[in-house]
Order: structure tokens, then C-alpha cells, then sequence
């Protein structure tokens, strides 16, 4: 992955993660944990779609994301950088 940022979205509820992928990139895995717990695989989206609007929220809880590309081939890459959002 080139580059993933992330915001918050209060009047729609929602934060949202973007990023921009090479072409050998076929799909992304979003691993997501709330506050203090152990980052787990969350979704597996095509890496098309650009970006993922998470609404599976709770208030005043902070939020951390990371991205994993899987190549084309199957292989996967490493994770992006560690996003951290309060909701």
C-alpha cells in the first residue's frame, strides 16, 4: 500500500479509511481493534473500492486501524502504518 488515511465522520456516524494501492494489489484486509485490544482481521474488500466506512461504532471509544494488502498472486504484503481515530 501507498498511502492509508482514516477520519471521522460524526454527522454520518462513521469513520472512514482510504488508501491508495499498487496495481499488483488484488484485495485489502482490514484489521481493526477498539481501545486496547488486539488488532484482528475485520474485512477483506477489493482494493478498487478505495475506501471502507466502518459504522460498527460505540461513542467515546478510540479505534485503530491497519491494512494488509494480498497481491494478485495470493501473496500477502506488509501492514500499512497504524491509524488511531476517537469516535
Amino acid at each position: 500500500l501507498l498511502d492509508v488515511t482514516g477520519r471521522v465522520e460524526r454527522d454520518q456516524n462513521s469513520v472512514l479509511i482510504f488508501w491508495d494501492a499498487d496495481q499488483k494489489v488484488g484485495t485489502v484486509q482490514l484489521y481493526r481493534a477498539k481501545g486496547e485490544e488486539k488488532l484482528s482481521l475485520y474485512k477483506t474488500i477489493d482494493v478498487a473500492e478505495g475506501q471502507f466506512e466502518d459504522k460498527q461504532l460505540i461513542l467515546n471509544n478510540e479505534y485503530r486501524y491497519r491494512l494488509r494488502p494480498v497481491l494478485l498472486n495470493g501473496i500477502k504484503g506488509k501492514f500499512s502504518r497504524e491509524i488511531k481515530l476517537s469516535y
